[in-house]
């Protein structure tokens, strides 16, 4: 191998290992648990539709707790019982109370489950 394709061969190498070694830093280690979703138990729904699929939700997840403005959007899944609504049905039905889970480092609401 001559001397410039060594040099090349070397640096690629470098790059390699110095974006593995970034990677491997952020990677989560064995055992560690990562939250994917908080959730917060309302007495009623505060859903605030801008379109038929996208809006906002206040809630608190505690009585004490600040509260939360939420996005919801298409892919957020509104439940009630077994049944699959639609966020604007969400929106008639907000007097029931609902679990709302989302996202805590995006603060998108995933799903919503409606009280029966």
């Amino acid at each position: 191998m001559n001397r410039m394709n060594r040099f090349a061969h070397l640096s690629l190498v470098g790059v390699v290992l110095a974006l593995f070694a970034g990677t491997a830093a952020h990677a989560m280690r064995p055992g560690e648990m990562k939250i994917l979703e908080h959730a917060a138990e309302s007495p009623y729904l505060d859903l605030a539709l801008t379109t038929s699929d996208s809006g906002t939700v206040r809630t608190r997840r505690c009585d004490h707790c600040p509260m939360l403005t939420l996005r919801v959007d298409g892919n957020t899944v509104v439940r009630q019982g077994g049944t699959r609504l639609s966020l604007s049905d969400a929106e008639l039905n907000r007097d029931r109370g609902a679990t709302v889970f989302f996202d805590p480092e995006t603060l998108i609401v995933t799903r919503i489950l409606l009280r029966q």
